[in-house]
């Protein structure tokens, strides 16, 4: 509840040309990302831009901590 952004990040977000975001698992890698106040309305904002590459195929991990 006390995090926030590192210095820049939000104007990164805004600025950047495209953004991917890549976890190795994703409940545990980008949920607490977009937990961080002002993340998760940056990056909505910049939703046409933005993909994520995720190693879930058919709802289901492969190997890793999403297997276990």
């Amino acid at each position: 509840s006390a995090a926030t952004p590192g210095p820049g990040v939000l104007d990164a977000i805004s600025a950047a040309e495209q953004i991917v975001v890549c976890p190795s698992n994703p409940y545990v890698s980008i949920d607490p990302i977009l937990s961080i106040p002002g993340i998760r309305q940056a990056l909505t904002a910049r939703r046409d831009d933005v993909v994520a590459v995720s190693p879930l195929v058919g709802a289901a991990a492969g190997k890793g901590p999403a297997a276990d």
